[in-house]
């Protein structure tokens, strides 16, 4: 199942989370997914066959995106354009081989959060001095801050998202949407609504 697929019934400006799984990219580029995700605070979308980000579309509340296993080698520019509040990003998996790479990075000045894990770029001698330098808004590379301590546990309660004014509390429904293995393996998605609840159909996602 496509990207695009997966996507054309949701109630856009009611999603706060997205996360894609294993469905497969168009092209290698990102399609169905638009600026009317306005809300959308959490994307995922990992193994989907990415080469490149370049149609990501605005999403000023966005504050973590996941890209793992993909095959994204550059292009990385467009995220301080279109993601200007990213404060987590996870990029493991991926084709980047070099420092310069990640240089757009700089200009996502809330970027506290980055995993390159598995990429080349992790292979080249000061890998982790090099990274901290470029991008000095960075607390923690690859799970571990700059003197090696790790990063605390992601759970709700170490992320204030139990806290009432923390980003959790937009958790009102979750709906699993599991997809027939068509191409690329089976995949799913599963979606957060603001404030309705969902409605799942026998063979597609309705909207509510």
């Amino acid at each position: 199942m496509f990207v695009k697929d997966c996507l054309y019934s949701y109630r856009e400006n009611k999603v706060k989370e997205l996360v894609l799984g294993n469905c497969r990219s168009d092209d290698g580029k990102i399609s169905g997914l638009s600026s009317d995700f306005e809300n959308l605070e959490f994307l995922s979308m990992n193994n989907v066959h990415l080469h490149s980000i370049l149609n990501l579309p605005k999403l000023n509340k966005l504050w973590k995106l996941e890209l793992t296993d993909n095959h994204i080698s550059g292009g990385l520019e467009v995220l301080a354009k279109k993601t200007p509040n990213l404060t987590q990003l996870d990029l493991g998996k991926n084709k980047i081989k070099e420092i310069s790479t990640l240089e757009p990075l700089k200009r996502l000045l809330h970027l506290q959060d980055l995993k390159l894990y598995k990429c080349e770029v992790t292979s080249l001698i000061n890998y982790r001095k090099s990274i901290f330098t470029l991008l000095p808004q960075l607390i923690y590379l690859d799970g571990f801050d700059a003197n090696d301590k790790e990063a605390p546990d992601s759970d709700p309660e170490a992320d204030g998202l139990d806290d009432e004014s923390g980003r959790g509390r937009f958790f009102s429904a979750l709906l699993l949407l599991e997809l027939f293995p068509t191409r690329v393996g089976s995949g799913h998605a599963s979606v957060v609504w603001g404030d309705a609840q969902p409605a799942l159909c026998p063979e597609t996602l309705a909207r509510p």
